[in-house]
């Protein structure tokens, strides 16, 4: 089903975008504290590489980015968690005074969490990986480019998925009654 585009849909959610960047730097940082730790040298093994199970992932990842694209009929899915939109939705969700608010904000709490683990780890990703050490047995080493490569797309999928469940889980603007709707000074706070 397409959602149209409302007047609170257009943009971008400054507090969305600044928490998503606060997290990548801060995995920036944390990855480069690990550059240059004491660590043992231990021998590549090739059997650990799961390049296989990571074309088997990226044959996924590539096949939900094109369904994607023909169901919503644009490329808008791709910047989709950090609109002004989303930030409407997250808050109509946590402004709910019910047993199922309350089910739907534990699930989207577990859902950000592990959305905002994968920003940090993917921070992490980009600067650890120019230690050989930290790439030697990873999946798709002992390449950087190959570690930092098998797990963007494992961090693209999961975030993929995580952010799929938030869509079902997050009250939509279209379902509530024009009571629950936010005010348009709200929603460009998002």
């Amino acid at each position: 089903m397409i959602e149209r585009s409302t007047p609170h849909s257009a943009g971008w959610s400054r507090p969305l975008v600044l928490i998503t960047g606060i997290l990548f730097a801060l995995g920036l940082v944390l990855g480069a504290l690990t550059l240059g730790a004491d660590v043992p040298e231990e021998p590549h093994r090739p059997e650990d590489n799961a390049i296989a199970a990571h074309l088997v992932v990226s044959a996924i990842v590539v096949a939900a980015g094109v369904l994607a694209t023909l169901l919503t009929g644009s490329l808008r899915w791709l910047v989709s968690p950090w609109t002004r939109r989303t930030g409407a939705r997250i808050r109509l969700t946590f402004s709910r005074r019910s047993f199922t608010g309350v089910l739907r904000c534990t699930v989207f709490v577990l859902i950000a969490a592990l959305i905002g683990y994968l920003v940090l780890r993917m921070g992490m990703q980009v600067t650890a990986g120019l230690d050989p050490e930290f790439t030697r047995n990873a999946w798709g080493g002992p390449t950087a480019i190959g570690a930092f490569l098998a797990h963007g797309v494992d961090a693209v999928l999961c975030v993929g998925l995580a952010g799929l469940v938030a869509h079902l889980v997050l009250h939509r603007v279209e379902t509530l009654d024009a009571d629950d709707r936010p005010t348009t000074a709200e929603a460009g706070t998002a």
